[in-house]
């Protein structure tokens, strides 16, 4: 709607918040940040699963089970994540095989790759495994950070792959400041 009134241009923009009841999650969307409708996410999926099963020989089962929350870009830079209902014994089998099947997947696709075990991180009180993939190829490098826990009977997985320390900043800020219900 329009207003006459100038007061009312100068005043900041709300500030929207993403909650989700299942996880207990919650988290202030960025400026500049838009989310990604559920065509891309679809594609990005698909495109991912397909590159995962040509590189180990193998077919995805179960894909569906994995529910996609909150799905950002700017640019070329995204924020996704997603939850699967798993058990605790689950989890850990996930946390191990992850690092195997994406270092696979981002060689067999002939990019290079550096893999960076960080440190645990918490966030509101819930610890986080974080890994960094620094990957390039023809002379463009870009990175992929994971961070992945176990919270509310749910393998809770955030991906942000950025294309500069500017966007990784400003995207890591906000999620870290993200708040969860114990």
């Amino acid at each position: 709607m329009l207003s006459c009134n100038k007061s009312q241009d100068k005043q900041p923009n709300e500030t929207e918040i993403y909650k989700n009841d299942e996880i207990g999650w919650e988290m202030r969307l960025p400026n500049g940040w838009k989310k990604k409708s559920d065509d891309k996410i679809n594609q990005l999926v698909n495109r991912g699963a397909t590159k995962i099963e040509e590189s180990l020989q193998v077919k995805i089962e179960d894909i569906d089970k994995t529910k996609h929350l909150l799905c950002l870009e700017k640019g070329l830079n995204q924020f996704i994540t997603n939850i699967t209902k798993q058990t605790k014994d689950e989890y850990q089998e996930s946390i191990s095989l992850m690092n195997d099947i994406l270092n696979q997947t981002y060689t067999n696709n002939g990019l290079q790759v550096n893999m960076i075990e960080n440190p645990d991180i918490n966030i509101d009180g819930i610890n986080f495994k974080h890994s960094t993939y620094q990957l390039s190829s023809n002379g463009i490098k870009f990175e992929q950070n994971f961070y992945m826990t176990y919270h509310n009977g749910y393998l809770f997985n955030v991906s942000l792959t950025t294309y500069t320390e500017e966007a990784k900043k400003e995207i890591e800020d906000v999620f870290k400041n993200s708040k969860f219900k114990k």
